[in-house]
């Protein structure tokens, strides 16, 4: 997984787009640009929220019921 924990609004990235492009999964934090690209769900978390963060990862990651 690419854990993307930008600490500034990020005005558009490539590294989050190029790990998707090959399956990894992005973890990542809501912050500027970053949800133009990043397709959602659990693995996008508040900015700031870094529970939510370590959560995400773990569940990247969990096996499926």
């Amino acid at each position: 997984a690419l854990v993307l924990p930008s600490r500034w609004q990020e005005p558009y990235g490539l590294i989050g787009p190029e790990a998707l492009s090959v399956g990894t999964p992005v973890v990542a934090w809501e912050s500027g640009a970053i949800s133009e690209w990043h397709p959602g769900g659990v693995l996008l978390v508040p900015w700031g929220d870094v529970g939510g963060l370590a959560a995400a990862l773990r569940g990247a990651y969990a096996p499926s019921p």
